[in-house]
């Protein structure tokens, strides 16, 4: 297995980039952030995790009615301004 491939595995499982750079012996953190790439499987898990804690802080339910809100007045077009 290449170490690009386990430097992403060690990530993947939780490991933070600094103590994979420590790991690999490399001088600055910019020399192991260049191989790692994340993997869809390690974004999407990322994605229902922030998800999931959005929706139980109850913030969900406000952003959409927030976007709710917005669309409501995309249909009405533009507001005239009164004037001054």
């Amino acid at each position: 297995m290449s170490t690009t491939r386990v430097d992403e595995r060690v990530l993947e499982r939780g490991a933070d980039l600094h103590r994979v750079k420590l790991f690999l012996d490399h001088a600055n953190i910019s020399t192991s952030s260049r191989y790692l790439k994340p993997s869809k499987l390690a974004l999407d898990s990322t994605i229902q995790r922030i998800d999931a804690q959005r929706r139980a802080s109850g913030e969900a339910a406000k952003w959409e009615q927030d976007v709710a809100d917005l669309q409501k007045n995309l249909t009405r077009g533009p507001q005239k301004r009164a004037p001054r």
